[in-house]
């Protein structure tokens, strides 16, 4: 009984306050253990997001550049002249007037400087324009009416969205049917344009002998010493993306990306950085 008794009081006295001390730092290395290893599969989640957002943004910016610059140029009847069917015109002034000259499809800005344009500095902005059949869209997905004439512009405003700008007119009397502006990207750092230029000749290809940019005195030359955008036949667009979020790279290290021809660029962030080209060839430009 009385051994009995001494083994039930040592049971009902509980852990000794040197018990509780180690197994209290045991639970705190462990939960330190496991705090690390959400913080880092949280970081890792981020990184990810911000990486697929970018290509999916990519991706879908290229389908549409690619869908609304090759249209430039059509007509429901191909064998009538460019000068013919594409008269001179300038469109509104928003973003800035653009102003294509008697058969020209396509025109552009090279490196947009001062501010109240809603462009943003030192990207390239560019303008294409078709004539209708009634079963062809702008760059919105809108349809455009039978014999009316479409201008798209594509240029990144002052927030770093890239937008596309619907023009609607009509040719015979150059009166304005509907403008409208849309969003398609967030987070572009830059845009570039360069234009690719046939010079072989009355008879054109869609070979490009050589590409510039807007910045090139503008010519009516068939040669490479000036922009003349009535022999462009093919576009080549490059976007700089950035990731929505900052603090992304590894030991908040600035990424090193290669942009425009320069290679190991620093960024002025910890931000992801991604590059898209696409060239586009403007196959209406030669029937």
């Amino acid at each position: 009984m009385v051994i009995n008794s001494f083994y039930n009081r040592r049971r009902a006295a509980g852990f000794t306050l040197l018990e509780l001390l180690v197994a209290m730092s045991l639970g705190l290395f462990l939960l330190a253990g496991l705090i690390q290893v959400l913080v880092t599969n949280r970081e890792v989640f981020r990184v990810q997001e911000n990486s697929s957002r970018m290509q999916e943004d990519g991706r879908f910016v290229v389908t549409v550049l690619n869908s609304a610059v090759s249209l430039a140029g059509y007509r429901e009847d191909a064998s009538l002249t460019m000068d013919t069917q594409f008269p001179n015109y300038t469109t509104q002034a928003n973003p800035p007037a653009q102003t294509f000259q008697e058969g020209e499809v396509v025109n552009g800005t090279d490196n947009d400087i001062g501010g109240g344009d809603n462009i943003k500095d030192g990207t390239d902005a560019i303008a294409i324009r078709y004539r209708s059949d009634g079963g062809i869209r702008d760059c919105l997905g809108s349809i455009v009416g039978s014999g009316l004439m479409s201008v798209n512009r594509f240029y990144v405003d002052d927030d770093g969205t890239l937008n596309c700008r619907s023009d609607v007119y009509n040719p015979s009397t150059g009166a304005a049917v509907s403008s409208a502006t849309q969003p398609l990207i967030d987070n572009v750092e830059d845009m570039q344009i360069r234009y690719g230029m046939n010079t072989g000749g009355p008879f054109r290809d869609v070979t490009a002998e050589c590409y510039l940019d807007a910045s090139v005195p503008i010519g009516t030359d068939n040669d490479c010493t000036a922009l003349n955008f009535d022999r462009v036949v093919s576009v080549r667009i490059s976007l700089l993306l950035h990731s929505n979020d900052d603090h992304l790279t590894p030991d908040n290290t600035p990424q090193t990306y290669s942009y425009e021809g320069l290679n190991n660029v620093l960024a002025g962030d910890n931000r992801l950085y991604r590059t898209v080209t696409t060239t586009i060839a403007m196959r209406n430009k030669i029937l």
